[in-house]
């Protein structure tokens, strides 16, 4: 199993894939992102991941308006030189959009993005807060069950691989990496 370091020194760099950056119209810098590295994708780039914490500090970055210059804008240097032939067939880049609060499931919910191609996405966030008892089933701590597989904030779609995870390392002690969401590597 390699180590975290030799997880951070495989694949591209953040200052080879990055040409230009910015964030409602301000400059954004290698250290606005955490790098993960995915079992399927190598090493990726999350601008504004915050994770778990909950401090003023480590809040996510907002956006003030909407539309084509709002938001996060990216120009990427593509090649099909980059050592990850192993884990993937297709050259390009692949963007997901995520809560800053959890890890991305890049291989559910990510858009392919070719070479010499311009691709926008906007989208909006709705939160649904479901009732809890006396009116239903849900629970509002997940703590309380044994979630330790990177499923917290709760997500049907995280508790599903992480049900799927359980069962294949009660039945036969493996597991496939296809359950992994990747590993937050923090060293840029």
């Amino acid at each position: 199993m390699p180590s975290i370091y030799e997880l951070y020194q495989f694949g591209v760099t953040f200052d080879s894939l990055v040409a230009a950056c910015s964030f409602e119209g301000m400059h954004c810098y290698r250290e606005n992102f955490t790098v993960l590295y995915h079992p399927n994708y190598g090493k990726c780039y999350m601008f504004n991941y915050v994770g778990n914490n909950v401090s003023d500090v480590d809040s996510p970055i907002q956006i003030d308006r909407y539309g084509s210059t709002s938001g996060l804008q990216l120009l990427l240097r593509v090649s099909d030189n980059n050592g990850l032939d192993l884990l993937r067939r297709q050259v390009g880049a692949r963007i997901t959009v995520h809560d800053p609060h959890m890890l991305p499931f890049v291989s559910e919910y990510g858009v392919n993005v070719r070479p010499r191609d311009m691709t926008s996405v906007e989208l909006s966030l709705s939160n649904i807060t479901r009732l809890g008892n006396p009116w239903g089933t849900c629970e509002e701590d997940t703590k309380s069950q044994d979630t330790n597989m990177n499923v917290d904030p709760y997500s049907i779609l995280g508790c599903e691989k992480y049900c799927g995870y359980m069962h294949m390392i009660r039945s036969c002690n493996c597991t496939m990496r296809h359950f992994l969401r990747g590993t937050v590597l923090n060293t840029m």
